[in-house]
């Protein structure tokens, strides 16, 4: 895929919105029974308006249990189609016994507070994703060449990954947020997505000045990539 890859530093708005969430804002309620390892939520009348808004809700299934995929693609798909409401919630991941694919329930399960930050930061957002084990979504992003070998190690040692998908004017903006366990952690995460910088078959970021002191605050390094809506749909109906 033609991505545009930056991390991106934003003082004032993103970076401090998510900042300020680890310690200060409620996570928003999902629908679901229990927990799992990964959770998150379609915007049904966002992902319905986008061009590739199917082919969004189905890609949700590459994080699920291997074995699994197929069927869980082929469930949230048909959720998609027909599910009521602003909102569709799921839970799935590796080792985990079943996935929850829009559950009629009345108990819920908190999405966290950076993840619910990115949900809250991005206009016209159709996918928020929370996953406790990030190695399974750098597995996933380096088999279909989404992610470089760096990019897959350093997603791997984060303690969690959060990830939003929002659409503007034909093109998507995904930003992911690593959390890490301590802002030494952090920095020395974003210190190795860098030293790549420029180096497209390792698949290299670049920083905004001062960045190094904002993750080191935070605990997180946030990342953004941009892409045409018309090639991720075309990349993923061919995977």
């Amino acid at each position: 895929m033609n991505l545009r890859r930056r991390i991106l530093w934003v003082a004032a708005s993103l970076m401090a919105v998510i900042g300020a969430a680890l310690w200060a804002l409620r996570g928003t309620d999902l629908s679901l029974e229990r927990e799992h390892p990964v959770i998150g939520r379609l915007v049904l009348p966002a992902a319905r308006a986008s061009s590739a808004g199917t082919e969004i809700a189905a890609a949700v299934a590459m994080l699920d249990e291997p074995g699994r995929v197929s069927a869980t693609r082929e469930r949230l798909s048909q959720a998609f189609a027909s599910a009521t409401g602003e909102t569709l919630d799921f839970g799935l991941g590796p080792s985990d016994p079943s996935p929850e694919i829009a559950p009629r329930t009345d108990r819920v399960v908190e999405l966290p507070s950076a993840a619910s930050a990115l949900l809250r930061a991005r206009d016209n957002t159709l996918l928020i994703v929370h996953t406790r084990t990030p190695g399974a979504f750098a597995t996933a992003g380096r088999r279909r060449g989404w992610l470089g070998p760096l990019a897959a190690e350093v997603f791997t040692s984060a303690r969690t990954l959060s990830l939003a998908v929002s659409e503007d004017t034909g093109w998507f903006r995904i930003t992911l947020a690593l959390e890490f366990p301590d802002g030494a952690a952090a920095e020395a995460a974003l210190g190795r997505l860098t030293s790549a910088s420029g180096d497209y078959g390792k698949l290299g970021f670049v920083a905004q000045p001062g960045y190094e002191r904002i993750a080191r605050q935070t605990r997180l390094v946030v990342i953004r990539l941009d892409a045409p809506v018309a090639v991720v749909a075309s990349h993923l109906r061919r995977r």
